[in-house]
């Protein structure tokens, strides 16, 4: 196993120690995340997160506060490492970062075929709960408008990652997404949902929820970037 030497804030010199005693002093002793290690029997100075055996995750905090007094900053606790229970859940709403093309492909499919029968059970079950309370239809109502804006969200947050991956700005989507509603509205004035709905109530959902998320999936076929641009390093399966 390998050892090795690191000063601490003060600049009193210690080691040799293994990796994973310096993971227990990063993020929880208070030793700064941008410490520069020596490997014993060597005369070279590394960057700790290149060491053999730390969490991959200190790469991506040395690109967010390498250069910043964070980065060297004495008693800050780093919990990097630790996956949180809801991380796919955080990484399904986030807007920063970047989505390939398959992985938005994977994702939107998903989206569009379990949100429609999950809104439609929920909305179903809190009518049926809240039934007997007063203006329980109410509630029913309000649950599901927080559902429907909640994966609304997931959708636009796919589409700014997109954007992201193409090297552009997410917020082209603000701009794309009324144009877009509004092109639906003087056009068609709703009847193409409408009558979708009323030849088949669930197929109409479906159809519904494709048509308003079109810039998404516009979003899908834009160019990607291979290389690292402004918004991070490109998905792991391009690298």
């Amino acid at each position: 196993m390998k050892r090795y030497y690191y000063h601490t804030p003060d600049g009193e010199l210690h080691g040799p120690v293994d990796v994973d005693f310096l993971i227990r002093e990063i993020r929880y002793a208070g030793l700064p995340l941008g410490l520069m290690v020596r490997e014993e029997h060597s005369e070279d100075w590394i960057w700790v997160g290149d060491a053999f055996g730390t969490p991959p995750e200190w790469k991506s905090f040395k690109e967010q506060y390498a250069g910043t007094e964070e980065w060297m900053k004495p008693g800050k606790v780093w919990k990097c490492g630790m996956k949180p229970h809801f991380n796919w859940l955080f990484s399904l709403l986030a807007m920063r970062g970047r989505s390939s093309c398959w992985e938005a492909v994977v994702a939107y499919g998903a989206l569009l075929v379990f949100a429609p029968p999950i809104w439609l059970a929920c909305f179903c079950g809190a009518s049926v709960w809240f039934e007997s309370l007063p203006f329980g239809i109410f509630f029913a109502f309000l649950l599901g408008l927080l559902l429907l804006f909640f994966f609304l969200f997931c959708f636009i947050a796919l589409g700014v990652r997109r954007f992201h991956d193409a090297g552009l700005d997410g917020g082209w989507l603000a701009i794309i997404w009324p144009v877009w509603i509004a092109l639906l509205i003087c056009f068609f004035k709703g009847k193409l949902l409408v009558m979708s709905f009323c030849w088949h109530p669930v197929g109409g959902i479906f159809t519904g929820i494709a048509t308003l998320t079109a810039p998404v999936l516009f979003s899908i076929l834009l160019p990607e970037q291979k290389r690292k641009n402004v918004y991070g390093e490109p998905s792991l399966n391009r690298k």
